[in-house]
């Protein structure tokens, strides 16, 4: 059924973009976590 996968292929992502899903990742929970705040000093 399943098979090698070759990660020397040049193939998807980049080093750069490994990297960056973190960071998009953090930036993106910051601003959840900034809506909810908002919201609740809204009440």
């Amino acid at each position: 059924m399943g098979g090698a996968v070759d990660c020397r292929s040049g193939g998807g992502k980049g080093i750069e973009e490994r990297r960056a899903l973190p960071a998009n990742e953090l930036n993106h929970r910051v601003k959840n976590t900034l809506v909810v705040v908002q919201s609740l000093t809204r009440r």
